[in-house]
């Protein structure tokens, strides 16, 4: 094994490794919260936390792996290069922070929930940290130093962990939970500072040339939107629910998707790892149909796995949920596992080969699709029509992207 292939294998091995008590924590953060809430609250609240969601990943899927490719393939320092990326990434940060507060707004004339404009206020001041703090974070992938981003992961969701448990045990409500989620990103954001400071040594400074950043979003336009896209595909059940008045609806399907979600970040942070070696060797993007496969059957490997684990739904989400619906949704949504585990892989392969724009492509396509598809049957269907709409979408998603390649 050549020192390449050692690193690759390193990387994937701890980045794994620490995904796992990551996923873990997440798990029970994500459970406290279910449980707490309820599914009409925990519906509200999800509906809140999808537009949070939407608003920031722009930055994670369109500047940070622009910022990794242009680090692996240039001979530019670290140092400009995070300069450069790290003021766009503040600059269009403060952009969303200000689009997430008007969909906040918007939203209470549609679903008349107060609320929903204190939460949003306060869980605004976490996206620039997240932003941030996920732009410091790039950096130290593009290095192929994987151990400190795994254990940043790991920081970030125990300090979550203990201020949403804290919350709860003196029931706060909604207000808490969004406090506690502002006050963790600004800690991650703190732990890559003194990082990259001490660890590092990389020298950093924001230069607001508005040629630089105009120059720098261009080149995560692509992948952010395709990647904003995305991430509004994955919402759109959820915000289609309360927008229809079906807040418990919402909270249930919510609460189900949630539990799939460290399955998706995984695969992620996996497919994260070869993205250095894909953009150095052309060689290995020719054999991706190869790659793809032994993605797919690891997915289904994977989707058995999780079948066996539907008995404990209940014990899981507690008395609040219906367990028969519950089972009934997630069994469902286990038919979507493979796509939705090989779609991070797929979109690894294709900035490699340097078309992005495909990627966007074959998401707003997927977005527009997913609009008129879900619009139609949660309006029929109510919660089922929600569950059958994310397994096609998924399929279809997929299917548009391998055509594609």
């Amino acid at each position: 094994m050549n020192k390449e292939k050692k690193i690759i294998f390193k990387n994937i091995v701890v980045s794994s490794v620490g995904q796992i008590f990551t996923f873990v924590i997440l798990f029970f953060v994500n459970i406290l919260i279910i449980r707490y809430l309820g599914p009409k609250h925990y519906g509200l609240f999800a509906y809140l936390f999808s537009i949070f969601t939407i608003t920031w990943q722009f930055i994670e899927a369109g500047f940070s792996p622009a910022m990794i490719k242009e680090i692996n393939i240039t001979s530019c320092s670290i140092d400009k290069i995070f300069s450069r990326f790290l003021t766009s990434v503040f600059v269009v940060s403060i952009i969303c922070t200000i689009i997430f507060l008007i969909f906040c707004i918007l939203s209470y004339f549609f679903i008349k929930k107060i609320f929903l404009i204190k939460s949003g206020l306060i869980l605004s001041f976490a996206i620039i940290n997240m932003c941030i703090a996920t732009c410091m974070s790039a950096v130290i992938r593009a290095m192929e130093k994987m151990e400190y981003t795994a254990f940043g992961a790991l920081f970030h969701k125990c300090i979550l962990l203990l201020l949403i448990f804290v919350t709860i045990q003196i029931d706060t409500g909604i207000i808490g939970i969004v406090w506690s989620y502002v006050i963790a990103s600004f800690l991650f954001e703190v732990y890559y500072f003194i990082l990259l400071n001490l660890k590092f040594n990389i020298n950093f400074s924001f230069s607001f040339n508005i040629k630089d950043i105009l120059n720098t979003t261009k080149k995560a336009f692509p992948l952010g939107i395709g990647m904003l896209s995305r991430r509004m595909s994955l919402q759109t059940e959820i915000i289609l629910l309360n927008l229809m008045q079906l807040p418990s609806s919402a909270g249930i399907f919510a609460a189900v998707f949630k539990l799939y979600q460290p399955l998706q970040q995984m695969a992620q942070i996996i497919a994260v790892t070869f993205l250095p070696f894909l953009n150095r060797h052309q060689k290995m993007q020719s054999k991706y149909k190869i790659f793809i496969s032994k993605v797919f059957f690891c997915s289904f490997l994977i989707s058995m796995a999780i079948y066996f684990f539907i008995p404990f739904l209940k014990p899981i989400l507690g008395p609040k949920y219906d367990f028969s619906i519950s089972s009934y949704t997630f069994k469902i949504l286990l038919i979507a596992i493979p796509s939705f585990f090989s779609i991070p892989f797929v979109f690894c392969i294709l900035l490699a080969k340097n078309k992005e724009y495909l990627w966007l492509r074959g998401n707003i396509i997927t977005l527009i699709f997913n609009l008129i598809l879900s619009t139609c049957l949660i309006y029929f269907f109510n919660l089922q029509g929600a569950v059958i709409s994310r397994v096609i979408v998924e399929w279809f998603l997929i299917s548009i992207l391998l055509f594609f390649l």
